[in-house]
């Protein structure tokens, strides 16, 4: 009986974490930085499809062009989308991590038997979940900036080819 009363009460608190995230707006972030990944896909297909031989994905001031792939026939065209698909295991793993940072804060925060619906009633506790969401909306942000940075990347391979 005291099991089922602590998962009970465990699922309670989770929904109620899980919606306190979704209403904090953090998922706008991981969404944001799923249609910015998608564009990095798109953007090298439309480039390995209209490609020549040859695709240049390293150029360096002193040395030139130091790295290529073969995007021919028989080439591996294929190694050039390990980008996006880094960033798109970046985007998870900070989306993993933030929801569970998040649920992990709030769930200790709505355990405490001080803690009101009503936000006057607990300043330190509603500080507290400013924390939380401070927390993710940093980490996702950081995901989110990584992924403009590869698109930086894309482009500048645009250029260079």
């Amino acid at each position: 009986m005291f099991f089922k009363e602590k998962v009970g009460l465990f699922g309670e608190t989770l929904k109620t974490a899980m919606f306190l995230f979704w209403k904090s707006g953090v998922f706008v972030i991981i969404v944001v930085a799923l249609v910015v990944n998608l564009l990095e896909w798109l953007w090298l297909w439309k480039m390995v499809k209209g490609s020549q031989e040859v695709l240049i994905t390293h150029y360096n001031v002193f040395f030139g062009v130091d790295s290529v792939v073969n995007v021919g026939e028989s080439g591996f065209f294929w190694k050039i989308f390990f980008v996006p698909l880094g960033g798109l295991i970046f985007i998870v793993l900070g989306a993993i991590i933030s929801v569970a940072l998040f649920l992990m804060l709030n769930y200790s925060i709505l355990q405490s038997d001080s803690f009101s619906y009503v936000p006057k009633k607990n300043a330190k506790l509603v500080d507290k979940l400013s924390i939380a969401y401070f927390g993710a909306n940093f980490l996702l942000l950081a995901t989110l900036l990584v992924q403009v940075i590869l698109l930086v990347y894309l482009l500048s391979l645009k250029i260079v080819n």
